[in-house]
């Protein structure tokens, strides 16, 4: 069985319109779920992830929002994250 990685919101660095950042969250057989936050330097050509944490509760991320070098994550049930954009 395979990994599932499921994409909720992608938006646009309001700084510099080539950086993308995408959340989502893996369905991983047997483990705790993750969520993802991916990031594009390239306009989205291409992708990696910026950061993965263990995701408590069910049902993933609702929104994301960045406020100057913060990108504020909306979700379900474990409530708000906060990541500080390097």
């Amino acid at each position: 069985m395979k990994d599932d990685v499921y994409f909720y919101k992608t938006i646009y660095d309001k700084r510099n319109p080539q950086i993308l950042y995408s959340t989502g969250v893996t369905r991983i057989p047997k483990e705790e779920h993750k969520f993802t936050i991916h990031h594009s330097t390239d306009g989205g050509d291409t992708w990696s992830i910026l950061y993965q944490a263990d995701l408590l509760g069910v049902g993933g991320i609702i929104d994301i929002e960045q406020y100057d070098d913060i990108l504020i994550l909306y979700t379900y049930t474990d409530g708000i994250y906060i990541y500080r954009i390097k």
